[in-house]
């Protein structure tokens, strides 16, 4: 294919390509650098394309992503209380936003990999239905 990027070929006008020092800031006055960071910020999102189509194309990629979500309270709506048993809000929102990052993250693989996230809540998820096994023709 002709349109794939590579960042780390060199064009005909980047004869001479040099990184800037540690710590100095990118500059957009730069147009072969500029042209690079363009090419490698193309490269890296076609990497983690193909990366989290890997990740959830195999069984065990699915599951351990669901392992994920589960820690991180996916499944979860709890309250906190304290050591008497009396609500404690503190507690809650804690657990909120720890659910709320389990959330994010599913939605952002869901963006990612529909299919493959899809398939991962139908293996894992226990609020989405099962495929009911074929019976056997006789």
């Amino acid at each position: 294919m002709s349109d794939e990027i590579d960042p780390l070929e060199p064009d005909d006008d980047d004869a001479e390509r040099t990184e800037p020092e540690p710590g100095t800031p990118d500059s957009a006055a730069n147009p072969k650098r500029l042209k690079q960071q363009q090419r490698r910020a193309e490269l890296d999102a076609i990497e983690a394309e193909e990366f989290w189509k890997f990740v959830f194309a195999s069984p065990v990629g699915r599951r351990e992503m669901w392992g994920l979500l589960k820690q991180a309270g996916v499944l979860d709506a709890r309250f906190g209380a304290g050591p008497t048993g009396f609500p404690d809000a503190y507690a809650s929102f804690f657990r909120a936003g720890i659910k709320a990052v389990s959330d994010n993250f599913l939605d952002q693989w869901t963006i990612r990999d529909f299919e493959g996230v899809r398939l991962m809540r139908i293996e894992h998820d226990p609020r989405f239905p099962k495929p009911k096994p074929e019976k056997a023709k006789r």
